[in-house]
């Protein structure tokens, strides 16, 4: 797995009906195993090597509102997680456009 196939990843996992103004991103820096992810309320330190992503599913609104994370693990596996807002990401890093 490298960055390439993390970002395909979590561009897959927007929903179909919501593929027309979502918007996803992704850490393109993979995080180590006890690597702190940017949400505590969703996800503890990363259980292994991972990438870590987010959708947007209402882009033109302020704040709150519906949201997803998505961890894409070493071996293609993806998990996703409601939230609210995006996580935060450690400093230096920067998201990109999926």
């Amino acid at each position: 797995m490298d960055a390439g196939g993390a970002a395909a990843r979590v561009a897959a996992a927007v929903p179909p009906a919501d593929r027309a103004v979502a918007r996803a991103w992704l850490d393109p820096v993979p995080y180590a195993a006890g690597d702190p992810l940017g949400t505590t309320r969703v996800f503890a330190p990363a259980p292994g090597r991972l990438w870590l992503g987010w959708v947007d599913l209402e882009p033109d609104r302020n704040w709150s509102h519906r949201a997803f994370a998505v961890l894409v693990h070493e071996d293609g596996a993806v998990e996703t997680a409601t939230i609210d807002f995006p996580p935060a990401l450690p400093a230096g890093r920067r998201w990109v456009s999926v």
